[in-house]
């Protein structure tokens, strides 16, 4: 005999691919030994993160 039983199932949120929008980007010159910050408009889920490299270090 078989049993009959209702179940819920919940599917969490999906990943989104990661997208970048760059339509305001832009060269900076930045002198030795000045602070600087570059914003990364990247978007997607989860939330993305960037790192910034130089002489692949």
């Amino acid at each position: 005999y078989a049993d009959t039983k209702l179940i819920t199932i919940t599917i969490a949120e999906q990943p989104n691919k990661s997208c970048m929008d760059l339509s305001r980007a832009r060269d900076i010159t930045v002198r030795v030994g000045e602070d600087f910050s570059i914003h990364v408009p990247y978007t997607g889920f989860p939330q993305p993160t960037a790192s910034w490299f130089a002489d692949d270090k």
